[in-house]
């Protein structure tokens, strides 16, 4: 994908550096230090050298993330740069800050995000640190999803929107002696569909997991919005919830060892906000969850082609876990 790509010089991007900072920082040296291929982007991140009246030899890093399609990067820049502009860079939660939009390459640049990816947070700090920083995690999704955001449709493609029944058929092809239990699932995960109460649609960031967030001295921020939409509140709630559960997975085997921070994020959420009624909320918390988990298996075996022997059953009965807790 990269050689069909075309990106700004580093003359181009010094330029656009130096501009966002109000001709504050003048670039003295700058030099692509990485490139990484995502799915429909390419994002490489540059070191910048830099001074200003007052200081010489600081060092920066920019992202500049180059996107396939033209109606995301744009999408993705208007949302940023809404957010940015309303608030999302306080003392406590922050997004990265947009800089530039290179409409000629579709390409956005940004800041790099300070701080520790938030697993690796989870695994290196006291508790009492990381229940600080759960905390701010819930807040920070509190305040996304009340902001106005009039121009994002309901309508866009999401994950939300994901075809469980391709989920299944591709499960059902690769591993066709486990059909009877993957299509329990997906027949359950169909029925509970159907009995979803309709709920107010807010802004979601719709990719919400310990891989988009980092922390930088108590200071929550959060990247990677490409995949935001109108919907369900619970949607995010939900996802952040089965992706620790994942991730616990992932690390240690089962499923529960990030109990009490999931447990800690879910208080806190409904802390700030009272007005959800906590009956409807957990049931559709159960439903997204387990959702979110089939569609996470999915890419395990399917995508990652994974094989270990117990994977699928492991995450089936996590599903039946989730939709266990709906409040009848």
């Amino acid at each position: 994908m990269e050689n069909n790509m075309l990106y700004p010089s580093l003359e181009e991007i010094s330029i656009a550096y130096h501009s966002s900072y109000q001709y504050k920082r003048k670039v003295d040296e700058i030099r692509i230090i990485s490139r990484a291929e995502r799915v429909y982007k390419l994002i490489i991140e540059y070191e910048i050298v830099f001074h200003t009246k007052h200081s010489r030899n600081q060092v920066d890093h920019v992202f500049l993330k180059i996107y396939e399609n033209k109606s995301d990067v744009e999408k993705s820049y208007q949302m940023n740069h809404h957010l940015w502009m309303n608030g999302f860079q306080s003392a406590n939660y922050s997004i990265a800050r947009p800089l530039h939009y290179f409409q000629s390459y579709q390409a956005i640049m940004t800041e790099k995000m300070r701080g520790e990816a938030m697993l690796s947070y989870i695994m290196s700090s006291t508790n009492t640190k990381i229940m600080e920083s759960i905390f701010r995690v819930a807040y920070f999704l509190t305040k996304l999803h009340q902001i106005s955001c009039p121009k994002i449709s309901s309508t866009f493609v999401n994950r939300s929107k994901s075809n469980l029944e391709n989920f299944y058929h591709d499960l059902v092809e690769l591993i066709p002696s486990q059909k009877t239990d993957i299509e329990a699932v997906y027949n359950m995960l169909l029925h509970h569909s159907q009995h979803l109460k309709g709920e107010n649609t807010t802004f979601l960031h719709g990719d919400f997991h310990v891989d988009n967030i980092f922390v930088n001295e108590g200071q929550v921020t959060v990247i990677d919005l490409d995949d935001h939409f109108r919907g369900d509140c619970a949607w995010d709630v939900a996802y952040f919830l089965s992706q620790m559960h994942v991730r616990s997975y992932l690390v240690f085997g089962d499923f529960d060892q990030f109990n009490n921070i999931a447990d800690c994020f879910l208080n806190a959420y409904l802390l700030f906000n009272p007005q959800e009624d906590p009956n409807s909320f957990y049931n559709r918390l159960a439903f997204y969850s387990s959702r979110s988990l089939f569609e996470c298996l999915h890419y395990e075996i399917c995508i990652l082609k994974k094989k270990e022997p117990t994977l699928l059953q492991d995450f089936i009965q996590q599903c039946q876990r989730y939709i266990n807790k709906k409040k009848n």
